[in-house]
């Protein structure tokens, strides 16, 4: 097997990609590289077991629709150039990557650019998961939005229904959402939100409000957390928070530490300042209202 998360050329078992057609035309299990930017129109299904490295370049959507989805499948990116995108052409929208009871994988590249405003209620400008798992071990999703004619979630990445998101590196920052989560939306139908190592969500917004990571609790649901996973957050790692329904003088949990786990003062912080504050007590890390 090739190693795609830190191969440095495509001598051996890597198959080019130059056009459209090519990379839609993928049906079977393997390595693939691309060898210049791609412009779809229309959504690209990966097939199961497909590993893609962008190589530097980019795969252009030029359609009202999401660039790619994993549906049922396992797609895997990565980008040994470290400049490769995924993207929306200018004026068009959709997601970068919709996940419906999948698996993604991203080692590196970025989803970058695109602008979901599809729907009256729209969900994952950068990645949308619903009832699958993504998991970022590096790269950048930022500068993607999500603006529904209702309701927003997620301008970076929508944590939706039985979805899980672990994250162990990469960034997310600058992205916007009309009404929850900039960064992240997490809301308690989701089965997991896991963090460890070197991470960065911070930088993104709900219109002029700071807004990154927002844990959200459905009707009648309780306020999900952040689990730190094993090994922890690395020193320099920064996760904002927002968290609803904290009222005056209390306190919620927004995340806790999982076995072997330590938390790094500073590395959670509260998007809201101004009285509000975050103390590690135990497992648990709350964030207090003090106002």
């Amino acid at each position: 097997d090739v190693d795609v998360s830190d191969h440095t050329d495509h001598t051996t078992g890597w198959t080019e990609i130059s056009t459209a057609d090519a990379l839609t035309g993928i049906t079977a299990a393997g390595y693939y590289y691309l060898t210049k930017d791609v412009e779809i129109n229309g959504t690209w299904q990966a097939p199961n077991g497909v590993n893609l490295c962008l190589n530097g370049y980019r795969i252009i959507e030029t359609g009202d629709v999401d660039a790619i989805k994993v549906n049922g499948n396992t797609f895997t990116l990565c980008d040994c150039v470290g400049t490769g995108e995924i993207t929306h052409a200018e004026g068009k929208t959709g997601s970068g990557v919709y996940v419906i009871n999948g698996t993604f994988i991203m080692h590196g590249g970025s989803i970058t650019g695109n602008r979901n405003t599809k729907d009256d209620y729209d969900y994952g400008g950068g990645v949308n998961i619903q009832g699958g798992s993504f998991t970022m071990t590096g790269g950048s999703i930022t500068k993607n939005s999500v603006q529904g004619n209702y309701e927003s979630y997620g301008g970076g990445v929508c944590v939706g229904y039985g979805s899980q998101f672990t994250m162990t590196g990469g960034s997310i920052t600058e992205n916007t959402t009309g009404s929850y989560g900039g960064g992240v939306y997490v809301d308690s139908s989701s089965t997991a939100f896991t963090v460890s190592g070197e991470v960065n969500i911070t930088g993104n917004t709900h219109g002029n409000i700071v807004n990154n990571v927002e844990l959200y609790p459905l009707t009648g649901g309780n306020l999900p957390t952040i689990t730190i996973g094993e090994g922890g957050l690395d020193a320099s790692a920064k996760i904002s928070v927002t968290a609803k329904n904290v009222g005056i003088g209390e306190y919620v949990t927004v995340a806790t530490l999982s076995e072997g786990a330590a938390y790094i003062e500073g590395t959670i912080i509260s998007d809201r300042t101004g009285g509000y504050a975050i103390e590690a007590k135990g497992n648990n890390i709350n964030l207090y209202n003090g106002l």
